[in-house]
């Protein structure tokens, strides 16, 4: 099955908002009008604007299998990011 975007956005944390796109959705921990006040106020910090830090997805199943496909773009002036991914609190 394939979450719609519907679902995402219900069982999305941290996020003020969830972005459909042609291939997928992005998660923005800001608002539109905060990423334009960041880019116009503080240039060398928007990038950051747009880390997905924090954002979690919480949903319940009785699903044998899960697949998560991600793609990252750069969000921090860090090289590197990772999912965590807990099962039954673990």
């Amino acid at each position: 099955m394939k979450l719609s975007i519907e679902t995402i956005r219900a069982i999305s944390i941290g996020a003020v908002e969830v972005e459909e796109k042609e291939n997928g959705f992005s998660f923005h921990r800001f608002t539109k009008e905060q990423r334009d006040l960041y880019e116009q106020k503080k240039p060398a910090h928007n990038k950051k604007v747009f880390a997905s830090s924090g954002v979690k997805l919480s949903f319940c199943t009785d699903s044998k299998t899960l697949g998560i496909k991600g793609v990252t773009f750069g969000g921090s002036s860090r090289k590197y990011f990772s999912f965590d991914l807990f099962v039954n609190g673990e």
